[in-house]
């Protein structure tokens, strides 16, 4: 039985790697992203700067999903996540600045970190309402409901050594942190306008990923007629608020970003549900954890459940 549960440990190590190589993965993505946006090289559609803008969304829609209904507490979920979007963040200027051999615009900071920003609370707001209403949340296949909520002293540990590695990182990498709220209003309508569209298409695609039980081929049609439908209606709002000319061109750049995004999202979660991940109900994860062993604290400021 000891060969037997060895192997069975070696395999779930190896799945909660997968975790790890994702994140590494889009991390040097993000450094490399300026110069992969490089090869549309001025000339053209954009075709590879809007390639770099759908997977850096895929990271958001991912940080924001892991917030929301990640495993565990939020209130030990939200520093790691913050460290994450800073992470990304600073990857993304930093690989600019290295690539370009120039200093980054204040002004060009504050645009990128108020898309990230927003991006990240509109989706995450938005899948906590989700949450709420299903009941749902991600949970290790290897691990009760219950053992998962709990809330350890480690825990306020780690998050208060997180939130000391996000403020030591933002005030190395000059993360303009107020500049955000001083863009233009043009800039606030047209992150709105994208976040809705965002919205409209990762949900689809979570459900596809871990609710869905159609089969494969109808889950891929499907989720390319709903991103095509609502970039194509997203197209349509902002033609009549900007007008934009050669629409059938920016029609297809803009169809090319949201599938880029779809289906970068889709692989993703994939990976998760891989890695032994499931979205499952948790509601009686709190009767259960009140039956756990005292060392572990069942209250916690945030919420019962996380």
């Amino acid at each position: 039985m000891e060969p037997i549960a060895n192997q069975n440990s070696a395999t779930n190590f190896a799945k909660r790697g997968t975790l790890i190589a994702l994140a590494i993965a889009f991390l040097t993505f993000d450094l490399l992203a300026a110069s992969i946006s490089w090869l549309s090289n001025n000339e053209g559609p954009p075709w590879a700067p809007l390639f770099v803008i759908g997977l850096v969304t895929v990271q958001i829609n991912l940080i924001a999903f892991w917030t929301a209904v990640g495993p565990g507490r939020m209130v030990v979920r939200i520093p790691w996540m913050v460290l994450a979007i800073t992470l990304a963040y600073v990857c993304l200027h930093t690989g600019a600045e290295l690539f370009s051999g120039e200093r980054m615009r204040q002004e060009e900071k504050s645009l990128i970190a108020g898309v990230m920003l927003f991006a990240w609370l509109a989706v995450t707001l938005t899948l906590v309402v989700y949450r709420a209403i299903t009941r749902r949340r991600l949970i290790r296949t290897d691990q009760s409901s219950a053992s998962s909520v709990k809330f350890h002293l480690r825990h306020l540990i780690v998050g208060t050594a997180l939130c000391g590695a996000t403020l030591a990182v933002l005030k190395w990498a000059g993360y303009p942190v107020f500049g955000v709220f001083d863009l233009d209003r043009n800039f606030y309508i047209g992150v709105g306008i994208a976040a809705v569209v965002n919205l409209l298409i990762t949900i689809p695609v979570i459900l596809a990923a871990f609710r869905w039980s159609a089969l494969w081929w109808r889950r891929i049609v499907t989720l390319v007629s709903i991103t095509v439908v609502v970039t194509t209606c997203e197209v349509f709002i902002f033609t009549m608020l900007e007008g934009m000319d050669d629409l059938w061109l920016v029609l297809a750049i803009y169809q090319m970003m949201n599938l880029t995004q779809c289906f970068g999202l889709l692989l993703s979660l994939l990976v998760i549900r891989y890695a032994g991940y499931e979205l499952q109900v948790a509601d009686g994860a709190r009767d259960a954890a009140t039956d756990e062993s005292p060392v572990a604290v069942v209250a916690d400021p945030w919420t019962e459940e996380g």
